[in-house]
């Protein structure tokens, strides 16, 4: 009898622990990238064109995770095959999807000019997964993107893109 009494006891801590673990507002890990899937323009991009100070433009920074509970997929992906070195972002969704007000995504070329396009939120509803800017590349290039969940901005992608020539 005491052993049952043991196991239940047992039970019920480590579904109060496991509970803990999954309400908790420690970040996790951000979105990951996979390359390879089809992407549509659902809705109409906002472009700015600056040039940027001279220097290292490209060297990306830290970026943050978001809180697990409002963690959303933004995938880049460089086009491998194309004449003007096209790199696409792609608003993928997740659980903050519906509080997701916009995507900005900037594109720093080799050259230091930059260019920013946003996917927004419609009046109703919210961003449609699949929603995608693409921007014409240079042979090495940053992408920055932040996401504004909440009317809070997130830096969720900082890196560098190397279009890759044939030897």
């Amino acid at each position: 009898m005491h052993w049952r009494t043991a196991l239940i006891a047992l039970v019920l801590v480590l579904a109060a622990a496991l509970m803990a673990g999954c309400t908790g507002t420690t970040p996790g890990p951000g979105p990951t990238p996979t390359p390879g899937v089809t992407v549509t323009q659902t809705s109409p991009p906002q472009t700015t064109a600056t040039t940027a100070p001279s220097g290292d433009c490209i060297q990306p920074s830290p970026t943050v995770t978001v809180d697990p509970r409002f963690v959303v997929g933004v995938e880049v992906i460089r086009d491998p095959v194309s004449l003007n070195k096209k790199i696409t972002v792609t608003f993928q969704g997740g659980k903050g999807q519906y509080l997701t007000q916009r995507v900005d995504a900037t594109i720093t070329r080799e050259d230091c000019t930059t260019e920013t396009k946003s996917i927004t939120r419609p009046e109703s509803g919210s961003i449609v997964a699949g929603s995608s800017v693409t921007f014409n590349g240079s042979n090495r290039d940053r992408m920055v993107v932040v996401v504004t969940i909440n009317g809070v901005p997130y830096k969720i992608i900082d890196d560098v893109y190397q279009f890759q020539t044939r030897p």
